[in-house]
């Protein structure tokens, strides 16, 4: 129970990490379309603007493949619960009937 418990635990902050590493990856995105908006605006960019633009670009990479490796962890997660006869979407219901069977 205690082990369902840590699960349940695990996949919370699992998923708001997956939550903040969307964000951060939307925002990226944005900057990089506003950067690619600008150096089509100026018709020939600058050494810097392409070095940004090409910063931008590694970083969205990036975290596409953090984003990517939280849902797959998320992936797991919800694999070991759904095992464990638990639910991802009735989470609470879940979550009070084992704090219950632990605290008795």
């Amino acid at each position: 129970l205690n082990s369902q418990q840590r699960d349940i635990g695990a996949y919370r902050e699992q998923v708001a990490q997956a939550q903040r590493a969307k964000a951060a990856l939307d925002a990226q995105r944005q900057s990089v379309r506003t950067l690619a908006q600008q150096i089509k605006a100026t018709g020939t960019p600058t050494a810097s603007m392409n070095a940004e633009f090409e910063r931008a670009v590694r970083t969205a990479r990036e975290l596409k493949s953090a984003h990517g490796a939280q849902e797959a962890g998320l992936q797991r997660l919800r694999g070991r619960l759904e095992t464990a006869g638990i639910s991802t979407r009735e989470l609470v219901t879940h979550e009070r009937r084992l704090r219950g069977e632990i605290d008795s």
